[in-house]
């Protein structure tokens, strides 16, 4: 038995420090009328939270949807690849191949390993020969640029190079990047093959990811169950061809921050699309030496805590529900039919009490970041908790 805490805005945690979005961008219409449901009269903070919504709603429905099939079915063989994001390091690019050689669908993939550190390339690609001596995985090496000084740059410049590769050369139409520290869960190839019409169908969705940032083991146990946001979660993602062909353009060269932050705050035609992400992560950090993850250090800490998921392959089945005429009138009734909480300090009593959803709108997210088991981002993200 347990409460699902739906509140109006969240401090979160960027990859590393933020934290994914639960709602996404809902329409003005599902919005209006969840909100004008709720008795008694709105408050001041739930008026702003109603206005914030609508406001959103209004740009979001600038896409246009795209009428939904009767059914979605998992992705055929050849129209996708699959690319291993690799630097230095020939043990957690051997970990990650034999994650993902396990995996039952993988024959219905191109495969592919892209590395960016010249004086390792050889190593790397011994590891790639070693281990995948049943496939063809492609060895794709950046050339180097002595442009690119700082960390956070050359990552940027390397999953530029990835991307590129999969979608001009190697011509994927959908493409799963995974980087080189992660392990896969069993159903982590079908997963991606279950969702991946939801690209084709519904042009408010433009990738689908592997993680959840709010993916915590004591909250997170429903295999099954996928959500949309608004935020990117990275860390084991596919997109479509058109969005490369729409990003390519605008990437950035030196992001300050990170090529996942450009991605999340820095592209204004991705502002009112979402991702699809799952309640329990298909994707596992386990390294310990990397350039955000360092072991003992705080974000290692958090993410010893995520749930990973056991759901056998072929198990995860319909999820034409994702699609945006669908999914609105869904959050809908889930804004309908949650229980008011009576203020913020009263949601952890009402943990463990009832499968039921508990719903508490808020103006400032700093309000609820006592709720959380992450600490809140620089920039205040507004997303769900």
């Amino acid at each position: 038995m347990r409460w699902n805490v739906l509140v109006g805005a969240g401090s979160c945690l960027e990859r590393p420090y933020e934290a994914t979005g639960v709602v996404g961008n809902l329409t003005a219409r599902a919005v209006k009328s969840a909100v004008h449901s709720t008795k008694p009269p709105l408050s001041s903070s739930e008026r702003v939270f109603q206005s914030s919504s609508k406001a959103q709603a209004v740009d979001a429905a600038q896409v246009a949807p795209s009428p939904s099939p009767s059914k979605l079915e998992a992705l055929g063989g050849g129209r996708a690849g699959i690319v291993i994001v690799a630097h230095d390091r020939t043990d957690t690019l051997a970990r990650c191949l034999d994650s993902l050689l396990q995996q039952p669908d993988l024959s219905l993939f191109r495969l592919a390993v892209s590395l960016d550190h010249a004086p390792s390339f050889d190593k790397m690609e011994a590891v790639v020969r070693t281990s995948s001596s049943r496939y063809q995985v492609n060895v794709w090496k950046k050339p180097d640029d002595p442009k690119q000084k700082v960390p956070v740059a050359k990552i940027a410049a390397h999953f530029r190079f990835a991307l590129s590769q999969s979608f001009e050369v190697a011509k994927f139409e959908f493409a799963i990047f995974i980087e080189n520290d992660l392990v896969l869960a069993p159903d982590f190839l079908w997963y991606f093959r279950i969702t991946a019409p939801l690209l084709e169908h519904d042009p408010s969705i433009w990738c689908v990811s592997s993680w959840n940032d709010n993916g915590f083991s004591e909250i997170a146990s429903d295999e099954r169950k996928l959500f949309r946001t608004d935020y990117f979660p990275g860390l084991g993602w596919m997109i479509r061809n058109d969005t490369w062909s729409m990003l390519a353009p605008l990437w950035s060269s030196f992001p300050s921050t990170g090529w996942d932050h450009w991605i999340r705050h820095g592209v204004p035609q991705l502002r009112y699309r979402d991702c699809v992400a799952p309640e329990v992560p298909r994707s596992k950090h386990v390294d310990t030496k990397g350039t955000n993850v360092k072991a003992g250090s705080g974000i290692y800490k958090l993410l010893e805590k995520m749930a990973f998921s056991k759901l056998p392959n072929g198990e995860l089945h319909d999820v034409s529900y994702l699609l945006r005429d669908r999914y609105e009138p869904y959050m809908q009734k889930v804004l309908q039919d949650a229980q008011m909480a009576p203020n913020l300090e009263s949601l952890r009593d009402f943990v463990g009490q009832s499968d039921s959803n508990l719903a508490q709108p808020v103006a400032n997210p700093k309000e609820i970041k006592g709720l959380r088991p992450l600490p809140p981002t620089p920039g205040h993200i507004f997303c769900g908790a």
